[in-house]
């Protein structure tokens, strides 16, 4: 069977509206049932985000999307291994840009840690308990303080850039971008202190010493919710209403 021609049909992802087939691919364009369906073509494009990705196949009378869940508005939402690579690429670029402000504090770290470890062998040598070894004093101070750096420095980077395009780095290289799951307009800066606030909070708090472990747990869940979310949303997205889109 052939793809149907250009016109309004059933939306096979609301019973309720009309949705304008292209000829290829679903468009944006919908309209309610309780209503005539709507005569012609549909209206013109001027959304300047990417084109609703779709990708069907013939063989029955039903025709459904064959990719997966879009936003409401039929845009095709990132798998979750493109958002994990985005998310390393980003760490990466960070850690990066904050090596000049966090590195003397990451190699007094270090320092402090090695001579640690070094007296807790001398100690099981020489026939003592390791708990007579007292951890360095500013072993966590460094930490605590390199952290920080770090967490600011990567607020900064994700706020400026999902401001300006919805996409950090890391995500144009993935080919994916931010928008609000309703409607593709610019993110507003609250939706954004939501979302990068809900991560680089967990970041903060998982070097803590009695929150740090549930902070962690929840961190590793917010990576994996994706997977089994039927809107592909990370509890940040939830949190701040948005999706995570592909532009390519």
């Amino acid at each position: 069977m052939s793809a149907p021609d250009a016109g309004w049909y059933d939306d096979p992802w609301s019973t309720d509206q009309y949705r304008y087939w292209d000829g290829a691919v679903w468009t944006p364009h919908a309209a309610p049932k309780n209503a005539a369906p709507p005569v012609g073509p549909g209206p013109a494009v001027t959304s300047s985000g990417p084109p609703p990705y779709a990708s069907y196949a013939s063989g029955t009378e039903t025709w459904r999307p064959t990719f997966g869940p879009t936003t409401p508005d039929g845009v095709r939402l990132s798998g979750w291994w493109r958002r994990v690579g985005a998310k390393v690429l980003d760490q990466l670029i960070i850690y990066v840009i904050a090596l000049p402000f966090a590195g003397y504090f990451w190699f007094q770290a270090a320092g402090d840690l090695s001579t640690y470890l070094d007296d807790v062998v001398n100690a099981s040598r020489d026939g003592r308990s390791s708990a007579s070894v007292t951890m360095p004093a500013g072993l966590e101070t460094s930490i605590l303080v390199a952290s920080l750096i770090t967490v600011v420095i990567a607020v900064v980077y994700e706020v400026v850039l999902l401001r300006r395009s919805g996409a950090t780095w890391g995500k144009r290289a993935a080919g994916i971008r931010v928008r609000p799951r309703e409607r593709d307009v610019q993110l507003s800066w609250s939706t954004i202190g939501r979302r990068v606030g809900f991560a680089q909070g967990l970041a903060l708090l998982s070097v803590l010493p009695v929150l740090g472990i549930a902070a962690a747990i929840v961190s590793f869940v917010d990576i994996l919710w994706p997977l089994w979310d039927s809107k592909k949303q990370a509890l940040h997205d939830k949190v701040a209403a948005t999706n995570v889109v592909r532009t390519r």
